[in-house]
């Protein structure tokens, strides 16, 4: 029984669960835009705009998608966006340097995912390829200069 609640409760909530993911995650982006501490060490940009800002327009088009009931371009936005946070969060485990925000925006993201993957009737080749092809597109465009914190 208590497994057959949760989907009905996500189903029932979905729209709102998504939203509010999303504007945790903004307010995750906007406190690491003024964060002089350890973000410092992790910064970059793709297609020259500076990830944080991406983060609030990726995360603003998931909260339309999702009261526009958009669900199919939601997954395949959504699996992008894991597909960067693959990326950012090897990015991070190969300098050894980590930030707590973006490590939680990836939690996030990867949270979203899994609300949103069932309802969206797409084939799970096609989720794959557009992880794959964000990897491949963050590789090749994804400009960033770590600074080394050493203890």
């Amino acid at each position: 029984m208590y497994s057959k609640s949760i989907p009905l409760l996500l189903n029932k909530h979905r729209t709102f669960i998504n939203a509010s993911l999303t504007f945790v995650a903004v307010s995750i982006e906007i406190y690491y835009s003024y964060c002089g501490g350890a973000c410092e060490a992790l910064s970059g940009k793709f297609f020259g705009i500076p990830l944080q800002y991406a983060g609030m327009v990726f995360m603003a088009t998931i909260a339309f998608l999702s009261f526009a009931h958009c669900d199919r371009l939601k997954a395949l936005l959504v699996a992008a966006g894991v597909g960067a946070e693959i990326y950012l969060v090897g990015y991070q485990v190969y300098y050894n340097t980590y930030c707590p925000y973006c490590l939680a925006f990836a939690a996030i993201v990867l949270l979203l995912f899994a609300i949103n993957y069932k309802t969206s009737n797409i084939r799970f080749r096609h989720i794959i390829a557009m992880m794959v092809f964000t990897v491949v597109a963050f590789a090749a465009l994804f400009d960033a200069t770590p600074v080394l914190q050493y203890s």
